[in-house]
């Protein structure tokens, strides 16, 4: 199989992708699997923007709030208190915090050392490495999380079977990312098609350091999930903004125009209420359990 048919193959469904709206998006017919190759510098950029850690401050009010949601579904499911849980991706530890408050044991892999600087002087338990890792290889885990990260891993299958391997038997493993099924996803592929892409560029992070590389739906992110030793147990959503700190993740990119910041922010906050509680959410989270 060439280099061609290998890129251009459904990770899911093994279907032949097709382009969709960009040079650098493509779309499976079949299975409904977005892909981007903004892994390539062609597509992305000679020098994309980096997360710091001002630039992560804004998200954490979001993060809070979601992994609170997150633990408490869990918790209906397995006994929290001293359970070990792998944070994949952790940034500054946000989740690692809150599962602290859940009285967790908890662990965080993250390898832009900036970012997870603030984590570690707040006193958590953060590996500034990839996952997997030798550091690690001897430890089995209760829990693995990926919270806004699996969406960014370019090889998701082998990833999958490393952390079943990590995980202990009856373990869990959390996804939470952004999704096809979502409004605002919809709303930015339907502009893009006539032409507008910038809010679709927004979305996959398009000119940063980590871009987003695959979209899922609920549908086909378990069916992939699943064929590597694992069963869906929730599907559920969460919060894709609040109002605190909403100004600040809009202006995070510095070159976008202050008057298109404006008519961004108001819009949202006029629509808050339908994209909260009426609209196909774009923040979905599963939680499997491993299987023999």
């Amino acid at each position: 199989m060439s280099i061609n048919e290998l890129i251009t193959k459904c990770i899911n469904c093994d279907s032949k992708l097709q382009n969709f709206t960009k040079e650098w998006l493509l779309h499976c017919d079949n299975c409904g699997l977005d892909k981007s190759l903004l892994y390539d510098d062609k597509y992305n950029g000679q020098n994309p923007i980096r997360w710091t850690e001002s630039a992560s401050d804004f998200l954490e009010i979001l993060r809070d709030h979601n992994a609170n949601r997150v633990l408490t579904e869990l918790s209906q499911h397995l006994i929290l208190e001293d359970k070990h849980v792998l944070d994949i991706g952790c940034a500054a530890g946000w989740f690692l915090a809150v599962a602290k408050e859940h009285h967790m044991k908890a662990t965080g892999l993250e390898p832009e050392k900036n970012i997870a600087a603030k984590g570690i002087e707040n006193g958590h338990d953060i590996k500034t490495v990839t996952f997997p890792d030798k550091s690690i290889t001897d430890i089995k885990f209760d829990v693995i999380t990926f919270n806004d990260v699996f969406e960014h891993i370019k090889e998701p299958a082998d990833m999958l079977d490393h952390v079943y391997k990590q995980l202990k038997a009856d373990g869990y493993l959390v996804i939470n990312l952004p999704t096809t099924n979502g409004f605002i996803y919809k709303l930015s592929n339907f502009v893009g098609r006539f032409g507008y892409s910038p809010p679709m560029e927004r979305l996959w992070q398009k000119g940063y350091f980590s871009p987003h590389l695959y979209y899922y739906s609920n549908k086909n992110l378990s069916h992939l999930v699943e064929k590597h030793g694992f069963k869906l147990i929730v599907n559920d959503s969460l919060d894709v903004i609040r109002i605190n700190g909403l100004w600040s993740r809009i202006n995070h990119n510095k070159a976008m125009n202050p008057v298109i910041s404006g008519v961004i922010y108001i819009s949202i906050l006029i629509t808050y209420p339908l994209l909260k509680y009426v609209l196909p959410p774009d923040i979905m989270f599963h939680i499997y359990k491993k299987i023999d």
